[in-house]
């Protein structure tokens, strides 16, 4: 997620300029966002991949903690498997930056076509690779081979897809499609040459520090919890732990569409400048509706978590983990039930390029929300009774609820300022 400030870039930079280019009916703007957004993945990738193959160990050995017992064997493959998915950074980076361009260009189907393609692809490489023998062929080294070789194999379709020939019915006026979008203008190996457009490039390095940060605060609070599980724990709560993270990654990136949908439809009203008063109306009612989608997609989440305690006990035989599953159950439904709220606000927050308060706001996160999980693991350490995996959920919940509040507040001084921008330009006209 550290390198997430380039597909936040690209959405937003491309969604702009695909504006621009609607009205004029003109495609230069769009093509030289997407060239250099590549260009520059390729150089995030390769930086990114080093750094994480070379810190392995040690970030590995931060997490499962308690450094006098760890057991070699999962230390051993568990590097095996970061170092091999490592060598597959660049292809990840750029296949983000592709995916992030169509979106920006409001095109949904294709990411999700070179997607499938490759989902295949790392299947078959399941089948092949992970029942091999040898420590780095098969197993979970296996698995990272095979999801390294998809990677890739989705990489070479992207790229594909956007210097492909364009059919004639989808150049229809005023239409921007990402098939052949980059025809005739980019090949394979200028993935390795230095960004053209500088211009360009400085625009998507801004977002490097405010979206950085923004990442390492999203993902500090989960370290933390796989740090405390791992450390505190007992291992029917780290089991449950496991099946209760399995219901959180299945359900949670549901809400993301709000996210990424947010980043390709606001940059175009948040650049309109020609009648502000129009401007601030619509984006009014942008926030409003996102905002009760968001609501919609809570609910509808919450629901489905509450269903937990009815399937707990088809992902587990053992009745201590079991309960420590449906434990966590209001505190994973009250996370849910704010999701889309906390995504949808994300989203119109980037969308408007607020990124100093999200860099501020997730700084603070970065601190606070390991602070209060440490404390847990300190009084459990310290011999505390009554504390299980739900307190951790509790913290989580807590944590999802305060956001949700801030963005929804932060949404409001924003219009504010808006509708001051426009009682302004009356007064001096």
């Amino acid at each position: 997620m550290v390198q997430s400030f380039m597909y936040t870039a690209t959405t937003n930079l491309v969604a702009a300029a695909y504006e621009n280019d609607r009205i004029s009916q003109d495609q230069t703007e769009t093509i030289r966002t997407i060239i250099t957004a590549l260009q520059m993945a390729m150089f995030v990738g390769i930086i990114f991949g080093i750094g994480l193959g070379a810190s392995s160990t040690f970030f590995i050995k931060a997490i499962l903690g308690k450094q006098n017992n760890i057991d070699m064997e999962v230390l051993n493959a568990a590097g095996k498997y970061v170092r091999i998915r490592a060598l597959g950074m660049p292809a990840a980076v750029l296949i983000g930056v592709a995916q992030s361009a169509c979106l920006g260009m409001k095109d949904t189907l294709s990411p999700l076509l070179v997607m499938v393609a490759a989902a295949l692809v790392n299947l078959l490489g399941d089948l092949i690779f992970v029942g091999l023998p040898g420590a780095w062929l098969g197993g979970a080294a296996g698995a990272a081979w095979a999801t390294v070789f998809s990677q890739y194999a989705a990489l070479v379709m992207s790229i594909k897809w956007l210097c492909s020939k364009p059919k004639e019915s989808t150049n229809s006026k005023n239409t921007i499609t990402s098939r052949g979008i980059l025809y005739n203008h980019f090949q394979m190996r200028d993935l390795f040459r230095m960004p053209k457009f500088m211009k360009i490039a400085s625009k998507i390095s801004e977002y490097m520090v405010p979206v950085t940060t923004t990442a390492i605060g999203r993902v500090s609070g989960y370290v933390a919890m796989s740090h405390v599980v791992s450390c505190a724990f007992g291992t029917a709560d780290m089991a449950a732990q496991h099946i209760v993270l399995s219901f959180f990654l299945c359900f949670i990136p549901m809400c993301d569409s709000l996210n990424l949908t947010a980043q390709s439809l606001v940059p175009g009203i948040h650049e309109y400048s020609k009648d502000l008063r129009l401007r601030s109306q619509v984006m009014k009612e942008t926030v409003s509706n996102f905002m009760k989608a968001g609501g919609v997609f809570g609910l509808v989440l919450m629901g489905l978590v509450s269903l937990m305690p009815l399937v707990s006990h088809f992902f587990s035989r053992d009745a201590a983990v079991i309960a420590s599953v449906n434990s966590t159950t209001p505190y994973l439904a009250l996370f849910c039930a704010f999701a889309g709220v906390v995504c949808s606000g994300e989203g119109l927050l980037l969308a408007r390029k607020d990124l100093g308060f999200l860099k501020n706001s997730f700084s603070a996160f970065f601190f606070a929300v390991p602070y209060f999980l440490l404390r847990l693991k300190s009084a459990i350490l310290g011999g505390a009774q009554n504390i299980g995996l739900q307190n951790v959920w509790r913290i989580f919940a807590f944590y999802q609820v305060f956001r949700s509040g801030l963005w929804m507040l932060r949404l409001k001084v924003l219009s504010i300022r808006d509708d001051r921008a426009v009682n302004a330009t009356k007064l001096s006209s």
